[in-house]
């Protein structure tokens, strides 16, 4: 990179010889980002996850007591022997105990049919999740969020110092090889959410037959477990998009020469109290703050679990190493 000395001079006259210049523009959070991201995992829920467990539902009432059922993801009612006068009070308690008596003699036979129901379940997930190209869709994802993020960092030196930076300078080898490891950990947590599920899933089955709750109140549970791995998803997603952003940022940062930066929080009710104690504050890239006072643990911007928080540069003009677009004109400093 050519020597930016001159450079930093003329920008200094521009502001009478201050040496540090805080950003006059704070990036955005990438929204539109992690949008894409939730919308891509209420997809993998309803495309991959429901369609496999309506399917598979039927052959796991018929494990339980032996009927069917046409409907079983809107909870029809079974149509079982201890099902008949099932309803609130002493007929429920006793129609209980009798099922769990019943299915505790004959568990063995049972829970290797779950086992096998368990297995048949989980490897049509895996067909149906490859089919369903998530890293494909998540290196969509992250080129997205490098276009915002780039964009964002752009406006700030703009606004702020009044010179362009060249197009080309964010196609490097470091965003290839940071987008490329953040697909990779991804695709690790999608793959997990269905082996969890299942996981989480059979524990429950298994605890409702010993205690004879009903088909119903199983089936049920199975929808409220699949309910919760839907949120869970969508927690994935917000909370990674903020970590990529908070990555990329921190690199444009530091290869520019920028050593301190302002902690911005996205303003709103959803801002934790920790994070908004921060908001405004001057802090270091090489000593991030201390973001929980029980631990001490300390992070960035956007480190933080589903941190939607931006670390606005401050400018060190003794320090600052842009990449100056030749073509743009002279400087130009907006007060």
């Amino acid at each position: 990179m050519a020597n930016q000395g001159p450079l930093n001079e003329q920008i200094k006259k521009k502001f009478h010889g201050k040496t540090e210049i805080p950003s006059k523009y704070i990036p955005k959070y990438p929204v539109s980002a992690e949008r894409d991201y939730i919308r891509m995992t209420n997809r993998f829920a309803l495309e991959v996850l429901k369609p496999v467990l309506v399917e598979s539902l039927p052959q796991l009432i018929q494990i339980i007591n032996g009927d069917e059922t046409k409907d079983p993801w809107a909870y029809q009612k079974s149509t079982g022997h201890f099902d008949a006068k099932d309803s609130q009070g002493k007929q429920a308690k006793k129609n209980q105990e009798e099922r769990a008596k019943h299915r505790r003699a004959v568990l063995a036979s049972v829970a290797a049919e779950l086992d096998r129901w368990f297995e048949r379940l989980r490897v049509s997930l895996e067909t149906a999740m490859r089919s369903y190209r998530v890293r494909d869709r998540l290196n969509i994802i992250a080129d997205a969020n490098r276009k915002l993020t780039v964009k964002e960092w752009k406006k700030a030196i703009g606004k702020t110092l009044g010179i362009n930076i060249l197009d080309d300078y964010y196609d490097g080898a470091f965003y290839a090889e940071a987008l490329e490891k953040w697909v990779d950990e991804n695709v690790g947590l999608i793959v997990t959410i269905p082996n969890e599920m299942l996981d989480d899933m059979k524990r429950m089955v298994l605890d409702s037959y010993l205690k004879g709750d009903t088909v119903t109140t199983i089936t049920k549970q199975i929808q409220h477990c699949y309910g919760t791995t839907k949120a869970h998803s969508r927690l994935i997603a917000r909370d990674q998009i903020g970590k990529l952003n908070s990555q990329i940022t921190r690199h444009q940062q530091k290869k520019c020469g920028i050593n301190k930066y302002i902690w911005r929080t996205a303003g709103d009710g959803r801002v934790r109290d920790s994070h908004r104690e921060l908001d405004r504050k001057v802090f270091d890239w090489d000593h991030p703050p201390v973001v929980d006072q029980k631990t001490g643990r300390r992070c960035h911007p956007g480190e933080d679990y589903q941190c939607r928080c931006i670390a606005a540069p401050v400018f060190n003009l003794d320090m600052l190493d842009l990449p100056v677009d030749g073509r743009a004109e002279k400087i130009k400093v907006k007060r």
